[in-house]
Order: C-alpha cells, then structure tokens, then sequence
C-alpha cells in the first residue's frame, strides 16, 4: 500500500501537464462522470489570482475539479452574457460582439452545438474545443462544446466500486465500504461472464468478420444477413435516384454487381416509382479498395486472429460493464439523482432552477441558453427569437443519444439542423424522438385570427453521416497494430455490449441497420432526412474510421454533410483539423 501511495504521485508527475492555451470557457460546458459541473480550464498547477476557475495545466491522470453550485451558477451567467454581448473564442479585434458582427453582415446568427461520443478522455475533450473554437468560429458561428466524462477506465471503475443496481453508493459511508468490498465480486463476475460468454463473443466476431470477405457475399442471403438485406435495401432505394446524380449512378452499378443486377433497367426487378423507399435523399459512396489493401487486411487479421479470440471475450465483459455506465452518465446530465433530497423536493422547498443537483447540470445549462434564445416568451408563443437565432446539433457516437435528450425536453429551441456521426443510439430511441419533433417543428402553425400559416423557422433537417458497410466492420483500432476484434465501435455495440431484441434495438449509425428499417420513415418527412455514405479505400478522401467524423471531418461546415463537396473543399483532412 505504501509503495503505491508513492507511486501515484510520480505517476501523476510523468503524466505531466500539457498546456492548451486559453481555454475557451465561454464555449465549454464540463461534466464529470458523476454529473457535476467542472471547471474546465485546467486541473493542475492552477493560478487562480482572482477568479475561481483553475487556468492552469492539463493532466489525463487527473480529475477536473468540480464546481460547486454557486460557482456553476456564476459561470453559467458569464457564459450565456457572452453569447448575448460577448465575442467568441477569445477574439480580441473590433468592438463589436458576436451578434452585432451577424446584424451588420446581414447574416443568421447560428449556434453550433458540439457533443462528443464516448471513450473520449476529459483532456482530449478540452484540447479539442481548444483546438477549434476559432476555426468554427471564423466561418460564422458561435461553437459551444458539451463535454462529458466519457472515457473507458472512469466508467468501467464506477462500475466496479461505486454503481450498485442503478444507484450510487457513493452517498453514505456505509454503502461506500459496501462498493468497495463488493468490487471483487463485480470484478468476478466480469471474468465468469467473459469465459462463460467467450463461445458467443467468438462466434459473432466471426460472423462480423466472414461480411467483409467478398467471396462469402452471395452466400450472405443464406445467412439471413442485416448486410444482405441492406444492400438489396439500398439497391432499392438508389434506383429511385439514378438519374439525380453521377454518385447515386456509380454506387448503383456496384450494388448491381454485387446482387448480380442489371443496374440500368430497374424497373424489370419489380420496383416501383411508388415503392416504400422512395422519396430518400440518399448519396452512397463507392469500395474503392484496391487488391492490395485487401489482401493486407486479410494477412493481418490471420496474423492476429489469436489475440482477437483473446480479447472478444474480454470487451464482451468489461466493456458491457462500462458501456452501462456511460448511458447513465448521459442521463446524469439531464436527471441528476445522487441527492435525493434535493432532486425529489422531500423537503417540501419549491424546485430550485438555480441548483444543478434538483435537475442536472446540462438540463441547466439549456435552461439558461433557452432563455437567453427565446425571450421574451409568452403562452402563444414559447420562443419568439427575435434576435433569429439557428441551433445546429451536431452528435459523434454517443453524442446522439444525447441529442435525443435535448431535442424531448428542450423542444421550443430553434433547431434548424440535426447532423448525426457514426450515431451509436439505437434506431427506437431516434424513431420515438425525432419523428414526432420533425412533426411538430416542421407543420405550419395556423394564426387563429388570421387563419394563415404561420413559421417561425426555416424547416429543421436531420443529416445521418455513416460509414461504408465495409469500413464499419472492418476497422481496425490502431493504423498498423490490430490485435482487437475488428470493427468500429457501433458494431461492438451491436455484437458485444449491448443487447439488441430487435433490428429498432440496434445502432442508428450503422448503415446495415438504418437503411433496412428507414422505410419506417413516414413519407411526409422524408424530405428533411438526408442520408451520407461514404466510401472506403486509401484513396478515399472521407471519413474510414469511426473517429474519423470528429477528427478529420470538417463536421461544422453544413457543405460537408453531403456529397459531392465542393471542388475546392477541407472537408476531410487526412492528418486531422486538430493535433
């Protein structure tokens, strides 16, 4: 115990603080993996001369330190000040602020609303707001980042010694201990689990795997397989739009090949101009792989296949674990519950809006933004936005499931655009939520006296951003090394950490998935959908990897959620838009 209690230390000194610059506050909300609200300008050598907040360096070893009410409170209100008077990303030229630099453009103030996925560090998460507050802020809007405690050893140790059952032991010192002495029982039934299960995690590794092989693809109907229904499916759907484009038309001869069709007489295989999948904006990029990339792939997946059997069974465990705790530590953000005095009103007090603990951290922040937004509100009109504000979601991975959360309880927000990433929420979770939103924000209002319609927006639009199927499930995690199971993180989830009951329980981001049960899609909002599918091979400039969207991609220019792009575009940088 002694030589650990010396260890830590040193250990925290080798992880050294990495310096960032001026961070951004102003367009950062931080939350930890219990649900409070942390300060994210640095969490070691602080220099707080006169303000609360650490301004200090960075460590990946180190927790952020929290901020207590009062102090998020105080920083919510500098922060939506600066979003109605301020300037954006610590811009020090001109005068004017934000919105009044919009109004003598003549220009749309928008609001840029960035939510990363999960496995992502809390020191990445600030370098990244860091590295691009600018860069988004210079092509027009006023970018805020959500950052919340995502990363695999946090959750996977809440897991372990503090999450019991759905609740926190953390609150009392009794159930405290209970975590702690409990752990090597949890800790056992992770290992039981991954030998118990490791026929089952082998297995559909395996299957996952035999997709990529082109050879085994006229056997994949066979099989009864999502990618054989998905490109049928999508077959289906690009006949509809064959003449829109050169890129519907290329990707249409190669589904053609594939099913073994005659790619330019459709309608001989029965489909119908009235058919269910018509109507969808849908661009398919091409497998441009090359025969040598397929066969390096496949020597390297022989060359490992034992450490893959390995450690299916090992994420197939833990992982399930952690994953778990990362959904709760998404519904800490909107539904803080670990003091129940405070979050239940046992105390008979009236709700407090200016007490994160009686709501959740996030909820309060977008109460604060609705307001600053939408007044004045009145009965007939819950957010008049007089000052024309547009809100752009933009959800990486699990970022989408928290999107979701915004879009059911913040609903009078001006969202002109949703843009999802790699979406790791499930099919039923968006079909529930987005469906009745684009209903309700994209059916014109009837003025009672007037009897005209009435809009307070332009339409909102949903962009679904995926990766080619045969990227999807053969990503390897690290460019040269590939010990793991292969595939991106939404095929893990749908093979490994997640328990799908039905084909609605599976990843919305996985083309496989929402292209075989977008027909659910109701007609009258098919217009406002638009689906990317972007191609694979080395010399493919778009997204390959599942963490391509938030690195590579120029996810905050609205002419990169579709192709073609522009002749003269950055939208996919091979080395990344920040270091």
């Amino acid at each position: 115990m002694q030589s650990w209690m010396i260890a830590f230390p040193l250990l925290v000194a080798l992880g050294c603080g990495s310096t960032y610059g001026t961070i951004p506050s102003n367009h950062i909300v931080m939350v930890n993996t219990e649900g409070h609200p942390v300060d994210p300008t640095g969490n070691t050598s602080c220099d707080k001369p006169d303000t609360p907040l650490c301004n200090g360096d960075h460590n990946f070893l180190v927790e952020y330190p929290i901020l207590t009410n009062e102090q998020y409170i105080e920083y919510l209100r500098t922060f939506t000040k600066n979003l109605e008077s301020g300037k954006t990303c610590g811009d020090t030229l001109g005068t004017k602020s934000y919105l009044e630099q919009m109004r003598s453009k003549g220009a749309t103030p928008k609001i840029l609303i960035f939510l990363h996925g999960g496995l992502n560090t809390q020191t990445g998460s600030v370098e990244r707001a860091a590295e691009l507050c600018k860069r988004i802020a210079d092509e027009g809007s006023y970018p805020i980042f959500i950052n919340w405690q995502s990363s695999l050893f946090p959750s996977y140790g809440n897991h372990l010694l503090h999450i019991r059952q759905g609740e926190d032991w953390r609150g009392g010192p009794i159930s405290k201990l209970g975590g702690y002495l409990s752990s090597p029982i949890y800790f056992a039934g992770d290992v039981t689990r991954a030998l118990v299960r490791a026929p089952i995690a082998t297995f559909f590794q395996i299957r996952n795997d035999l997709e990529t092989v082109p050879a085994i693809r006229p056997a994949l109907s066979l099989w009864a397989s999502d990618l054989s229904i998905a490109q049928e499916s999508a077959y289906t759907a690009l006949c509809q739009r064959s003449s829109s484009s050169s890129s519907s038309s290329e990707a249409l001869k190669e589904y053609a090949e594939i099913l073994e069709k005659q790619d330019s007489k459709c309608e001989i295989h029965g489909i119908d101009p009235d058919h269910e999948l018509a109507g969808l904006t849908l661009s398919a990029g091409l497998d441009e792989r090359e025969p040598f990339e397929k066969t390096w792939a496949f020597a390297k997946y022989i060359l490992t296949l034992p450490t893959k059997l390995v450690t299916a069974p090992i994420i197939d465990a833990g992982g399930t674990s952690a994953w778990s705790v990362m959904l709760r530590s998404v519904s800490q953000l909107f539904h803080y519950d670990n003091e129940q005095h405070t979050h239940n009103n046992v105390t008979h007090s009236h709700h407090n809006d200016d007490n994160y603990k009686s709501s959740g951290a996030l909820s309060l922040f977008f109460q604060k933004l609705e307001k600053v937004v939408c007044l004045p509100t009145s009965d007939s009109e819950p957010c008049p936005n007089t000052n024309g504000w547009e809100i752009t979601l933009v959800g990486h991975s699990t970022g989408a499931i928290i999107i979701h959360h915004i879009l059911r309880e913040f609903e009078n927000l001006p969202i002109k655009n949703i843009v999802y990433m790699g979406a790791a929420s499930s099919i039923r979770d968006y079909q529930e939520t987005v469906f009745p939103y684009l209903r309700k924000k994209n059916t014109p209002r009837t003025d009672s006296q007037s009897n005209t319609d009435q809009t307070t927006q332009e339409p909102t639009r949903v962009f679904h951003l995926m990766l080619h199927e045969a990227a999807e499930s053969g990503e390897w995690l690290w460019g040269t090394v590939d010990p793991f199971p292969r595939g991106s993180l939404l095929v893990w989830l749908d093979n490994f950490l997640s328990h799908p009951l039905s084909k609605e329980d599976r990843t919305l981001g996985r083309f496989t998935n929402f292209i075989t049960t977008v027909h659910h899609t109701p007609p009258s909002l098919r217009q406002y959908i638009h689906i990317q599918k972007f191609g694979v091979g080395d010399s493919v400039d778009a997204p390959k990897k599942h963490g391509d969207f938030s690195q590579k991609l120029r996810f905050w220019d609205s002419t990169c959620w579709k192709q073609p792009w522009p002749a003269q575009h950055e939208c996919y940088l091979e080395d990344g838009h920040y270091e």
